[in-house]
């Protein structure tokens, strides 16, 4: 059995933004008014897309918090998830979750969305509408599809990674099987990649807020590790 050596991979080499040539035609082509043009399927779904904007994202996720504000979000966050499952670090929430929205970024309103999806609480039974739970489901498929949407557009952070550690947590409590599985997944890649890409770096010569951050990076990790053992038991 023939074995191959495997391609050992640079991180730093495929970090280069992708470029892409505008190639002229030799001949040129004259449009009429029969000549075959978008389909309007096509251009429904352009315009669509031209609205996934970090800035039309973070304000779809401002109003999904129903008139919470950041200081709101951050007693709910100590009161229902603190005491129990503290991955988020005390000072660095207490500084970043009294900002108003408009300084707020698209990531940390992600992780502000997901704490409140944690501390929500399903509405089921005699004389409660249908409509309750399909907004509770509504909501967890909110949070869900940002995420990936953050992740297409390339933005993978600190907030990022604990709100997809969040977001496993509430799968895995509400037994959502297989999605916590995947989550926890996508959650260990991600924070892998925060050094691997280079947004985090380790040594002595860190700032205060850089040694902080770190600090919270590796009380994430410990959340991961823990949730990763939990799922995959």
């Amino acid at each position: 059995m023939l074995l191959l050596p495997l391609p050992v991979l640079n991180f730093d080499s495929l970090r280069r933004k992708c470029k892409y040539e505008t190639r002229r035609s030799s001949s040129s082509v004259s449009v009429t008014s029969g000549s075959p043009s978008t389909p309007d399927h096509t251009k429904n779904v352009l315009s669509e897309g031209s609205r996934f904007t970090p800035t039309n994202i973070k304000a779809s996720m401002i109003q999904s918090l129903a008139g919470r504000s950041s200081t709101d979000v951050s007693l709910l966050y100590f009161q229902s998830i603190e005491p129990w499952f503290p991955v988020l670090g005390p000072s660095r929430m207490t500084t970043e979750l009294s900002c108003t929205w408009d300084d707020a970024t698209v990531d940390f309103a992600l992780l502000c969305l997901t704490i409140v999806l944690v501390c929500t609480h399903p509405k089921y039974g005699p004389g409660i509408p249908d409509s309750a739970a399909i907004d509770f489901q509504s909501l967890y498929l909110l949070v869900k599809s940002h995420c990936s949407l953050l992740e297409g557009l390339g933005i993978n952070s600190l907030e990022t990674v604990q709100a997809r550690l969040l977001l496993t947590l509430f799968e895995m409590v509400h037994g959502m099987y297989p999605a916590a599985y995947i989550t926890i997944g996508n959650t260990v890649r991600a924070a892998d990649a925060l050094t691997r890409m280079g947004e985090l770096k380790s040594n002595s010569s860190l700032s205060k807020q850089d040694s902080e951050k770190w600090q919270q990076y590796l009380t994430t990790w410990c959340g991961v590790l823990i949730l990763d053992r939990l799922v995959s038991a």
